[in-house]
């Protein structure tokens, strides 16, 4: 017999990073979880009728990983029709529910607490409740970031960087810039190459002689090069 609690985990909080990493950690319990497919469902988005293709049509006979981003968006259809269901989904799927919001306040909702889908994830599945206030961010994230190309995750990161270390925030700039030239320059377009360089180089300057803020020297070098 299938225990929920094997097959459901709920991954609370408010930091992107952070239920980022709890999503790896249960990947990585789940057996044989690099052979089985990921699907990745984003909540305001579902339709119905596409979500049941996907869990019921689909490679119905081979085990697949569900991961429900912004759970908290579920439309009360897609509710009702997981929690009649839920058993039968998890006959095939590993299922994991992501929730942006954070823990504390989360239980304190009346209104989500009474909703009978939400109140049986919080008593079946295996929760990892999060909590931003213990997270640092790290270099190793930064990179991360940039080599995704994602700009919002790159400033944001940045930011948590920059407040960890106030007093140095000269040498932390120092070290990102060095980040970003040995990232840019494994470019193979010249063009491009040098157009990014002119930006560091830019921001060093900026840095160095104008004693402009290398967080805000930073930070203007990013938005030039991936808005550009």
């Amino acid at each position: 017999m299938v225990r929920l609690g094997e097959r459901i985990f709920l991954v609370v909080g408010e930091d992107f990073f952070q239920r980022q990493r709890a999503i790896e950690s249960i990947k990585k319990k789940i057996p044989k979880s690099s052979s089985l497919n990921t699907i990745t469902l984003y909540c305001r988005e579902i339709d119905l009728k596409v979500l049941k293709e996907n869990l019921f049509t689909f490679s119905f006979d081979k085990e697949k990983i569900l991961i429900f981003k912004e759970t908290q968006n579920l439309s009360s259809r897609v509710k009702d029709f997981l929690f009649k269901n839920i058993k039968k989904i998890i006959t095939f799927n590993y299922v994991i529910f992501e929730i942006e919001r954070d823990y504390q306040k989360l239980n304190k909702d009346k209104d989500f607490i009474k909703d009978k889908f939400f109140s049986f994830l919080f008593r079946k599945a295996t929760p990892f409740k999060l909590s931003s206030f213990f997270l640092k961010a790290s270099l190793e994230d930064f990179k991360l970031s940039i080599r995704r190309g994602d700009l919002n995750s790159s400033l944001f990161i940045l930011e948590k960087l920059f407040k960890e270390v106030p007093k140095r925030k000269d040498i932390l700039g120092m070290q990102i810039l060095g980040i970003l030239i040995n990232e840019f320059g494994f470019l193979k377009n010249p063009y491009e190459k040098e157009k990014y360089f002119s930006y560091l180089w830019e921001a060093d300057r900026k840095i160095k002689e104008k004693g402009i803020d290398s967080h805000l020297a930073i930070t203007q070098a990013l938005v030039k090069m991936f808005l550009r």
